[in-house]
């Protein structure tokens, strides 16, 4: 799935793809093409990815201003691409998925990060092999998360 199509298409303007926060921010400005992976603001795909689900997950939470409170300006809601990839970075350090994968269904997203973690635990094991703390069983979790995944799909 090209992540284009989950861009929505009022994003669209003017035969200029934009992210959420160049549509209606201060970060407007038509930058250089950079690539396909780049929208017409200069934005990374990704991050017009990351920004868009940060937004959705976001919607029922009170706490959590929105673009259409009173008062709200596009400029105290706007991400620049510098801290978005911060945020994309610190979600891939803490839960092992990229934006792309946050798109997934909450089992799939659930799925992929226990298995990052048991994963990273691994790792972690290895490199304090001398401090025996943490302990699992990777053959059973996974088998238990194979038929969990299954159920899900059927």
């Amino acid at each position: 799935m090209c992540p284009c199509s989950v861009i929505p298409t009022n994003y669209f303007q003017s035969g200029l793809w934009k992210c959420l926060s160049c549509m209606e921010g201060p970060h407007g400005k038509i930058r250089e093409d950079k690539g396909p992976d780049f929208l017409s603001c200069g934005c990374s795909v990704d991050s017009a990815i990351l920004e868009l689900w940060m937004t959705k997950v976001t919607a029922n939470d009170i706490n959590v201003p929105k673009r259409t409170d009173e008062g709200m300006t596009p400029a105290r809601m706007a991400f620049s691409p510098d801290n978005l990839q911060m945020v994309e970075s610190a979600i891939l350090a803490a839960s092992g998925l990229t934006p792309a994968q946050l798109l997934q269904t909450e089992e799939k997203r659930l799925n992929f990060t226990i298995r990052w973690a048991m994963g990273r635990l691994g790792q972690l094991y290895e490199e304090h092999h001398d401090q025996p703390t943490i302990t699992y069983n990777t053959e059973q979790l996974n088998k238990y998360l194979d038929e969990l995944a299954e159920a899900y799909t059927h």
